[in-house]
């Protein structure tokens, strides 16, 4: 601090002796009255300032009741004593050219400023509203819809790119951003982003969501989402990627399962389709012990696990020939059964011929 610094805390520090004294002092203090070389009370107004720094005959006192002048950051401070039985602490608070300060100047091991305001900040730049709200650039922050308490208002245009972050660099990285983003991707659109560095190592960046701890979802650099832990500890290892553009390390529920794969086995039914003859198949299967067109149990392992839609369209197909060979089964049954039925025929005509023969051999018998 510096010693102007120093000199105006002693000087507001005496304030209050001095205003006491002023209220029981037997002579009413008059407007323009000169009080002390460092103090000026002017129309009920007081300035304290370095030297004669207030003692200006043009002095203005319209804009404040209280004034604090000096060359080198004016400063207030609020001093506790150990008189009360607690520790001394002394809190300042000031401002000069670059912002407005509360300073710790009781912290160790040298004072700290834990808030500042920049000069030329805009309008409301922080406000807190009577129901607890608090607002970014609005003048009138807005709570819960229902209650209208609580609550962050960050104000922005609805086409204005409108966002927070936290981290170390915001614009650079790294860091997390999150906002809304009228500009980038339009109106009524949110974002969450994280700007990696040049040290990121995979799976990051990427966006984490945990509960109790635990990581229970993960969308990695590259975008794919992984629903599960993926290795995963906090404070210990980063973890692993999902291989997927989603992977779930669990079982998944769903009402219903859409695939936009445009390939559909129905050139089975096309006449030129060469379909495999049944003691061609019967032949495949005990060589290879699959269906031909179907990935092996080995083939399944060697690629991590199965491709739902690729299986699908070939059990499609093995389905559509199946309905091949069965129609085929049925004309060679339905042509045996037209056979059969002439065979009876024949075989029923023939037995009669052959009653006929007996009874003729009977009668020329029992001559």
């Amino acid at each position: 601090m510096s010693q102007s610094k120093t000199h105006n805390v002693c000087i507001l520090s005496f304030i209050g002796v001095l205003l006491m004294s002023l209220t029981h002092h037997p002579t009413p203090v008059f407007a323009d009255q000169l009080v002390t070389t460092n103090l000026i009370v002017r129309n009920g107004g007081f300035c304290l300032g370095q030297g004669t720094q207030c003692a200006s005959p043009g002095e203005d006192f319209s804009q404040a009741d209280i004034k604090v002048k000096a060359d080198d950051a004016p400063t207030a401070r609020f001093e506790q004593t150990t008189g009360g039985g607690n520790p001394a602490q002394n809190w300042d608070f000031g401002g000069d050219e670059v912002s407005f300060f509360i300073e710790d100047f009781s912290a160790t091991p040298a004072p700290t400023f834990p808030f500042q305001i920049s000069t030329r900040a805009p309008d409301n730049s922080l406000r807190i509203g009577s129901n607890g709200t608090v607002g970014f650039g609005t003048a009138t922050p807005l709570g819960n819809a229902t209650t209208g308490l609580g609550g962050l208002h960050i104000f922005g245009p609805a086409t204005a790119d409108v966002f927070s972050g936290i981290g170390s660099d915001p614009n650079n990285g790294p860091a997390f951003n999150f906002g809304y983003s009228g500009t980038s991707f339009g109106r009524s659109s949110g974002f969450f982003n994280v700007r990696p560095d040049a040290s990121a190592v995979a799976p990051n960046p990427s966006v984490r969501f945990l509960t109790q701890n635990v990581q229970r979802m993960i969308i990695d650099r590259n975008g794919n989402v992984g629903i599960g832990q993926f290795g995963a500890v906090v404070g210990a290892s980063p973890g692993s990627s999902p291989s997927q553009k989603l992977e779930v390390q669990g079982n998944v529920k769903a009402a219903a399962f859409i695939s936009n794969t445009t390939t559909y086995p129905d050139y089975v039914f096309k006449p030129d389709y060469k379909l495999m003859s049944l003691p061609q198949l019967s032949a495949y299967i005990a060589k290879e012990g699959h269906l031909p067109g179907v990935a092996s149990e080995k083939e399944v392992h060697q690629q991590g696990g199965v491709n739902l839609s690729t299986l699908q369209m070939n059990l499609l197909q093995k389905v559509e020939e199946l309905t091949l060979y069965t129609l085929q089964q049925e004309k060679e049954l339905t042509s045996l059964q037209q056979q059969n039925r002439r065979l009876k025929t024949d075989n029923q005509q023939l037995s009669r011929r052959l009653s006929a023969i007996e009874a003729a051999i009977q009668k020329l018998t029992a001559r």
